[in-house]
């Protein structure tokens, strides 16, 4: 039986200290976001993708908004569970996220009278699939873990789970192409741990 996540849990803190105990120079800016994302000053960057193909852009009620966002924060538990520290979010471009993404820069969109906050707007203009993305990027903060969010599906999801969580921002990156921000992590990494 699987596990009923809902209700609200905070994200982990971000670490400001571990942060600033590598902080000392420009190149060390990954590694200092790495190190406050995950406590520890000596990081390491174990990375996992969710991806979220695109699925059928069904409306949703509340009840399947709950369980996609739970869903996604389950995927995150299980990152965390298996030694994951960077969890990648990442989702097909959709109409959804397009509308999503229009209501959060403010812009007019069908039902925006109706909409009451972040998760209103999901379940009125989102889909499934962008459900488990915004809850991925919850979970990451409630684990732990450092997000980052490739591509405007993702990106859009993440900033809806900020607007959710507002202390998630330092957690969350949005990247064009994760494997190159992975790769900056990972050599920034290596070149901190040779001192």
């Amino acid at each position: 039986m699987r596990n009923e996540v809902h209700g609200r849990v905070p994200p982990e803190p971000f670490d400001g200290p571990a942060a600033a105990s590598v902080a000392d120079g420009p190149d060390r800016v990954p590694v200092a976001w790495l190190a406050g994302c995950l406590g520890d000053p000596a990081p390491q960057v174990h990375a996992r993708r969710h991806v979220q193909l695109g699925g059928p852009p069904d409306a949703l009620s509340v009840e399947d908004t709950a369980r996609w966002v739970d869903a996604g924060r389950e995927a995150a538990a299980h990152a965390k569970a298996a030694g994951v520290t960077v969890l990648v979010a990442a989702g097909a471009p959709s109409a959804a996220g397009g509308r999503l993404q229009d209501w959060l820069d403010g812009k007019a969109v069908p039902d925006h009278a109706e909409i009451r906050g972040p998760l209103g707007a999901l379940r009125r203009l989102g889909d499934a699939d962008l459900a488990v993305l915004v809850g991925v990027v919850l979970g990451a903060g409630e684990q732990g873990l450092a997000a980052l969010a490739e591509g405007p599906a993702a990106g859009a999801a993440a900033e809806l789970a900020i607007a959710v969580e507002s202390e998630l921002r330092p957690r969350v990156v949005t990247t064009e192409d994760a494997d190159l921000t992975l790769a900056v992590l990972r050599t920034g990494v290596e070149l901190h741990a040779r001192g």
